[in-house]
């Protein structure tokens, strides 16, 4: 039997504890309140991102995540727009956005501290 939680506005009460019909209350599984805590963390993540330098693991410098693309269902993490990029960014022919922006597939990247690493070969 999966551990069920009553919300009650900032409560949450374990089960069989069940409010007085006077209170307004749903209920929740353990299971869907950790999807919502992954969603949150994916969320803070994501914004950790913008304004990281991108480099390949061979230290060559792409230009800053100005935004990222994501799939609004998912939370799926798609593309990075780049700005500022480098010179040798521009030759690489990247994809690019409608307005010119270059993009870079979340799937290459590898890392993530001061500087978000990209694996290169997955990108040209």
């Amino acid at each position: 039997m999966p551990s069920i939680l009553l919300s009650m506005g900032k409560f949450l009460l374990p089960w069989p504890v069940v409010p007085s019909e006077r209170f307004k209350y749903n209920i929740f599984s353990f299971a869907s309140m950790e999807k919502i805590d992954e969603k949150m963390e994916e969320k803070r993540f994501s914004k950790q991102l913008v304004g990281k330098t991108v480099v390949s693991k061979a230290g060559k410098r792409f230009g800053e995540v100005g935004d990222i693309i994501f799939e609004v269902k998912s939370g799926e993490l798609i593309h990075l727009i780049l700005t500022n990029p480098t010179p040798y960014a521009d030759k690489l022919e990247l994809e690019k956005d409608k307005q010119g922006n270059m993009l870079i597939p979340y799937s290459a990247v590898i890392a993530s501290g001061d500087f978000l690493v990209i694996a290169e070969e997955d990108i040209i």
